[in-house]
């Protein structure tokens, strides 16, 4: 196996806020033969410690063995796993689900901890709980140096590329067993923090290693930014790499080729990025930037962000993973959902009032407010968006009312049929000049527009949609009701959808 050169790093790599000035050659995918592959990428043209040096490396991850069980539930099994990268053995976890599968598998890349204090499996618990129980086979690996993986001199002196050859060997050992369960054709990956920045490197260096992929707070896509946080303030490695391979104005060439936002064109897969606004640590201009960048690069892209949440998020934490599964259940289940959302970027905007807010005109979260009581859906704002913005059905269904009310502007009410029970279902705030005429709808129908913000058209409210759903067929056009108790006749919309 070519031998990556072990330069040097920081406590992170991470991304990108400035669009480097030479756009570099697309990366090929990696020919199964050595020779073309040099011949491809030209790698005498690359410094060793380069994305394009590094896409033409052979992986033979294998050797994937369960041992001890850590926990048993009745929907899952957590295993402690080995596996080989190369003539290192890698540490981690696999949580399987109950059942005899085959079932589709994610791999989940955990950001920085600190070596010296890191433990087997830490670091996405949350995530891999949730998705296990969700039906998916998860594996974490702990990266070399990690846990109980083999340790290695200079393993933080190669801008995080050793880690990323431990996680591409981690698919291959997968595909590589001979384990029945595993659906080897349907594998996703997700990374925090760090980890994005893992995922970003195997996205650009093997486009078809994986079928679909989040970056979730990812590290930036450009080093430069990463190193500039990271690497400049520790100078025990950060010199180091400068020795070696020169400041940003002396190696332009090197800090692009070890980008990866200079290889998004190579991207063969969908991603999705989910960013806190409140991120301090890996700032929301960086992914902004690598949005932006996938967007030109042609990459079938989607960015969600969460107002107000930060690193790991918390209170958003459910959407943020309802809003993941459905990703993937939709490329590596192939499940057409039985429920679409009504709006684009439908869980990110829930922001100001959720299912259940109490307000007054004293206490409410938006100004002015002229409503008191129990909020008896999620509102979802756009005020921020100036053209205009559809409202889908979110299933077909039958129009039980439809006109302008007070309180709404425009309001629709449409009769659904879920999972057999029937419900009632109120998007409101809608242009009533665009209200669907039609006496039924079939899913993703396009109801109306959401009405222009302080004007008739929304009753002088806010551009925003409010929904809200409740059991059976009656046409209750309460926003808020006075008592908790009376709020049980309604339902969380994220619970439905």
């Amino acid at each position: 196996m070519q031998k990556l050169l072990l330069a040097t790093i920081f406590i992170l790599i991470a991304g990108c806020t400035t669009t480097p000035s030479t756009k570099l050659n697309e990366v090929a995918p990696k020919s199964n033969n050595p020779k073309e592959s040099e011949e491809i990428f030209n790698v005498k043209d690359y410094d060793e410690l380069s994305l394009p040096a590094f896409s033409t490396k052979e992986f033979n991850g294998r050797d994937l063995k369960l041992g001890k069980v850590l926990e048993r539930t009745n929907l899952y099994t957590r295993y402690y796993i080995t596996y080989k990268s190369a003539d290192l053995t890698i540490s981690g976890i696999m949580n399987l689900p109950t059942g005899d599968g085959p079932f589709p598998v994610l791999v989940l890349n955990h950001g920085y901890i600190d070596p010296a204090i890191y433990t087997n499996g830490r670091g996405l618990k949350r995530e891999q709980d949730y998705f296990a129980k969700e039906g998916y086979i998860v594996i974490h690996p702990d990266y070399r140096n990690h846990a109980e993986s083999t340790k290695v001199e200079g393993y933080q002196q190669d801008l995080r590329l050793g880690y990323t050859e431990d996680v591409v060997s981690a698919v291959y050992a997968v595909r590589e067993s001979n384990l029945e369960y595993f659906d080897k054709e349907n594998i996703g990956m997700l990374g925090h923090s760090m980890g994005g920045g893992i995922t970003q490197n195997i996205l650009v260096t093997h486009p078809e290693l994986i079928k679909a992929a989040v970056l979730y707070g990812p590290v930036s896509s450009d080093t430069r930014d990463n190193f500039d946080k990271w690497g400049r303030s520790n100078p025990d490695r950060g010199d180091i790499i400068l020795q070696n391979h020169g400041d940003f104005d002396q190696a332009p060439e090197f800090w692009d080729n070890i980008s990866p936002i200079n290889f998004f064109d190579n991207i063969k897969v969908p991603v999705l990025i989910q960013q806190g606004t409140a991120d301090e640590s890996t700032p929301m201009k960086w992914a902004d930037k690598t949005h932006r960048a996938m967007l030109e690069a042609g990459v079938d892209v989607i960015y969600n962000t969460y107002k107000g949440e930060p690193h790991e998020f918390i209170k958003m934490w459910p959407q943020f993973m309802s809003s993941n599964l459905e990703f993937f259940d939709k490329i590596l289940k192939k499940q057409d959902t039985e429920i679409i959302e009504p709006v684009d970027e439908f869980r990110s905007r829930i922001n100001l009032k959720e299912f259940g807010t109490y307000v007054t005109p004293d206490s409410s979260p938006v100004e002015p407010e002229r409503f008191t009581g129990y909020h008896t859906g999620v509102d979802i704002e756009y005020t921020d968006v100036t053209q205009d913005t559809e409202v889908l059905a979110i299933t077909k269904g039958k129009v039980l009312y439809g006109g302008r009310v007070n309180g709404y502007g425009g309001v629709i009410i449409l009769e659904h049929e879920l999972s057999g029970q029937t419900y009632s279902v109120l998007y409101g705030h809608l242009d009533p000049r665009s209200l669907t005429n039609n006496s039924t709808v079939e899913k993703g129908e396009r109801l109306g527009v959401l009405g222009a913000g302080y004007t008739e058209e929304t009753d002088n409210e806010r551009k925003h949609l409010h929904f809200s759903i409740k059991p059976g067929t009656d046409t209750d056009l309460r926003g808020y009701v006075n008592t908790s108790s009376e709020l049980k006749d309604w339902i969380n919309p994220l619970e439905l959808l």
